[in-house]
């Protein structure tokens, strides 16, 4: 569908399904004629990294938000910025919010906390685990209460804390290798079943730790 960010939009809204494979080895081609940077405007940038996630370029999506030498993110906080700038040049403006859409897939993805219902009365927690990454901590306030999640993957072995507020409920997806019964748990919790190598666990309010091995 096009460079610049035209493939990242296509895969967001939707391509027919005997076209998705080439479309996302279309978007991971453009992105490595640019030496794995950004060349997208700020309505691709805002889905850019999720779109990599969900599409199994997940270490891509880490090493373009990684990258210190322009055109990135990295870039600007070389130069001193502490906020978005307009354009990754560092023309016009140096306090503009458009390109700070892509970084929503810091708590999306990352952190992996995912709306189900308003308000997250009910909510999902499938954290994203790119090689090199090893922990990600994160609050979020609702009117249920703060929903934290705190994670670290070291030495192969994956640990997850997640506080679910009062009224609230949460599917925590907790990523293994081999056995389901090796995924242990503070509470005595039977997994819901298993999906895209993630153990599902369906929890009211508390706060519940899962260990696992990657």
């Amino acid at each position: 569908y096009g460079k610049f960010g035209s493939n990242v939009l296509a895969l967001k809204i939707g391509v027919p399904q005997e076209r998705k494979a080439k479309v996302v080895e279309a978007l991971r081609q453009n992105i490595a004629e640019v030496n794995d940077h950004l060349d997208t405007g700020i309505v691709a940038t805002r889905f850019l990294f999720e779109v990599l996630c969900d599409n199994g370029l997940k270490d891509l999506a880490y090493k373009i938000i990684n990258q210190r030498d322009f055109p990135s993110f990295g870039w600007w906080i070389e130069q001193g910025a502490t906020v978005t700038w307009e354009n990754w040049n560092g023309a016009d403006s140096h306090n503009h919010p458009m390109f700070g859409g892509g970084i929503g897939w810091f708590y999306r993805d990352l952190a992996g906390l995912r709306l189900i219902e308003a308000g997250y009365r009910s909510f999902d927690v499938r954290p994203v685990i790119p090689a090199g990454l090893e922990w990600v901590n994160y609050t979020h306030d609702t009117t249920y209460g703060p929903i934290s999640i705190s994670w670290s993957c070291k030495n192969g072995e994956f640990a997850i804390t997640c506080d679910v507020p009062v009224g609230a409920t949460a599917t925590i997806w907790v990523p293994f290798a081999g056995d389901l019964p090796k995924v242990k748990c503070n509470e005595n919790i039977i997994a819901k079943g298993v999906r895209d190598g993630y153990a599902l666990y369906k929890v009211k309010s508390g706060r519940y730790s899962f260990r696992s091995q990657m």
